[in-house]
């Protein structure tokens, strides 16, 4: 009897367990790029700052009475944020993942499509850091080894934190890559995945990543992003993506609890 109170109790606490987990919301940061005095790219009618405005807006009314997310936006009207106050918003917001949200430019007007950026290398002052460490170590592996000191404490404990970091680092990538292949599901042909050391995806801690959602400077394509239909569209693959993402995270905490 008191086994079966306990099988009963165990699957109780576990289904609890796992509702709060599946329960706990996405908090997902969305950059709507440029505003205020920077216009971004400006083709005749289309504005980029305008535009992506417009779909981050649209994006977060889709996702506004859906419990599993959360959304904070960098700017909800048309002022000016440097790079440095958006990566700074995104870390204070305490986000789970990053989407900065822009629209495309080229010197070829035939070229259209969306494109979806990830970090692709360490920024400059963690790659200094990096590849003196890489340094340090060939030096150690040179000097006659010696046992205790506080020097050589203090290098076996810049050696943990670099690994530590360098782990934290690495896992960063792989997510915003998934979170990079499942938008690419969702949008339209032609979009591809790119690397790229945009400052929004390399200076900030959490999974992210950059859209250009299509480019301004190709006739068809910007008149196209201008519609609010075409513009309701692309905010319900923006949605779309996130809701594969967070299901996707829920049956991995859900796997790992049982």
């Amino acid at each position: 009897m008191l086994i079966r109170f306990l099988c009963a109790t165990s699957i109780f606490i576990t289904a609890r367990v796992l509702a709060a987990v599946n329960s706990a919301p996405l908090h997902v940061f969305v950059d709507p790029g440029h505003g205020g005095s920077d216009h971004g790219a400006v083709y005749g009618d289309a504005r980029e700052a305008s535009l992506v405005l417009s779909i981050s807006l649209k994006l977060k009314q889709r996702l506004k009475s859906d419990s599993r997310f959360k959304l904070t936006l960098s700017r909800e009207d048309d002022k000016t944020l440097s790079l440095t106050d958006r990566v700074n918003m995104a870390e204070n917001s305490k986000a789970d993942i990053l989407i900065s949200i822009h629209a495309n430019a080229a010197s070829d007007q035939r070229v259209h499509g969306a494109e979806i950026y990830f970090q692709n290398h360490l920024p400059p002052d963690e790659e200094s850091l990096f590849l003196a460490n890489l340094e340090n170590q060939k030096q150690k592996e040179l000097a006659p080894t010696k046992v205790g000191g506080e020097k050589q404490n203090l290098s076996k404990k810049g050696d943990v934190l670099s690994i530590v970091e360098d782990l934290k680092r690495q896992k960063r990538m792989q997510e915003s890559f998934q979170l990079s292949r499942l938008f690419l599901e969702f949008f339209r042909k032609p979009a591809s995945i790119k690397q790229a050391p945009f400052q929004m995806v390399v200076r900030t801690s959490i999974p992210s990543i950059l859209i250009e959602l299509g480019f301004l400077t190709n006739p068809q394509e910007a008149e196209k992003m201008l519609q609010t239909k075409e513009q309701n569209e692309i905010a319900e693959k923006l949605a779309s993506s996130l809701i594969k993402y967070k299901e996707i995270l829920d049956n991995k905490q859900s796997a790992h609890l049982q």
